[in-house]
């Protein structure tokens, strides 16, 4: 059978936007296709057009009745739909929501999920049968990875009210005395970093990880640190010696030697180490240095958390230290790197930088997401109310 077709210019400006389309992609049917009907239209027969793509002539037979009975769109290739899943979608959520819950809410001894006892799970929950190798692309369809965990402190509402009310009123306040004052103000904490590094992912071929010598010994090294905020200095000191009062009120007077004259306000933790007769004596001795704490169980307030995590991923992680001499060494070339490179730490405190430029911003909650662990945004919903109300009686005793 032979006859001819003759397109418009639109519909021919058409195929030759999805012809490119499919060079682009690297869709050889959908380039066929196109293709096809181009060459059709310049008048050649269908069985040329078939033997020159190397394809029969049904098929081109069946391309151009497709495209003029369906239109341009139709030419793309689809998805073949495969085989029903055996779960139905409703099923395939509860299943997301069960794992995403954790292995021992569901019943099980331990905490890390592994495919036979998914594999487990999903027979006992939907009478389901999936092998162990097809665990895997399941859990990949259901938008889950398999991913290291975060470590975060469980909080009340009422810890993580007072959370809040830091980041909406009490920082806030704070930023502008320091300002009035023409005052420092610094984040202050300690860090651990032992003698058996971690060990951290890293690049490395396929079923060959890469090994690092450990050393047995369990013991570690004590570093306490401060960074400035807004002008992004970092002031450290490494200890062998166990934290306790007197040694923090020894770092204390490093840093008020570094300040002198100037006053001084340092946002750190609730450690017991950071009271004791020590340190109040030194207090005593220098009203220009004023510790400010910040609500419990809230590492996430505090910006100097994260040089730790950057330090150790950088300079200590999947290294292998034969002392604490040659630990020490490690750790002080990763914190003076971060004191020859300011901006990096201030990097670290974007997000109050934010808070203190937009104060109105932060008092209204526009930056409670941003501080607060995921892991509490619901929480967060319900503990609004209270947040509100304290600030209201807040307002009332600063009018009085």
């Amino acid at each position: 059978m032979y006859f001819r077709i003759k397109l418009i210019k639109n519909r021919v400006d058409t195929l030759r936007k999805l012809q490119g389309k499919a060079r682009k992609e690297g869709s050889l049917v959908l380039y066929r296709r196109t293709t096809a009907l181009l060459l059709l239209n310049t008048g050649l027969t269908q069985e040329f057009v078939a033997k020159t793509l190397g394809v029969v002539t049904r098929a081109v037979q069946k391309w151009t009745a497709l495209y003029f009975s369906k239109g341009a769109r139709a030419l793309s290739p689809r998805k073949s739909p495969g085989r029903p899943s055996y779960l139905s979608r409703e099923q395939k959520k509860q299943l997301s929501e069960r794992i995403e819950s954790g292995p021992q809410k569901c019943g099980y001894a331990g905490s890390v999920w592994t495919s036979a006892m998914i594999q487990e799970l999903i027979q006992k929950q939907f009478k389901v049968f999936y092998s162990l190798k097809y665990i895997s692309q399941l859990l990949q369809q259901l938008g889950l990875r398999h991913i290291k965990p975060k470590f975060c402190y469980s909080l009340t509402k009422e810890q993580l009210k007072k959370q809040v009310l830091w980041i909406r009123e009490e920082f806030p306040e704070l930023y502008k005395k320091v300002k009035e004052n023409n005052g420092v103000l610094l984040f202050q904490d300690e860090s651990t970093f032992q003698l058996q590094s971690n060990l951290h992912s890293t690049w490395a071929a396929k079923g060959n990880p890469p090994t690092y010598e450990r050393n047995p010994k369990r013991e570690n090294v004590k570093v306490l640190g401060v960074i400035e905020f807004g002008a992004g200095k970092c002031f450290f000191s490494v200890k062998e010696k166990k934290l306790d009062s007197k040694v923090f009120a020894q770092y204390l007077k490093q840093v008020a030697k570094h300040y002198q004259g100037q006053e001084v306000y340092i946002v750190l933790d609730g450690a017991t180490y950071h009271g004791g007769q020590y340190v109040r004596a030194f207090q005593e001795k220098n009203p220009n240095i004023h510790l400010v704490r910040q609500p419990v169980k809230s590492p996430n307030l505090n910006p100097i958390e994260k040089l730790w995590k950057e330090v150790k991923r950088n300079f200590t992680h999947n290294c292998y230290f034969k002392n604490k001499s040659s630990l020490k060494k490690a750790i002080r070339r990763g914190l003076r790197f971060f004191q020859s490179c300011p901006e990096k730490i201030k990097s670290l405190m974007a997000k109050w930088e934010r808070v203190v430029a937009d104060p109105k911003g932060a008092r209204a909650g526009c930056h409670d997401s941003s501080l607060i662990p995921d892991k509490y945004h619901k929480m967060l919903d319900d503990v609004r109310k209270d947040v509100w109300s304290s600030l209201r009686n807040l307002n009332k005793i600063s009018a009085i």
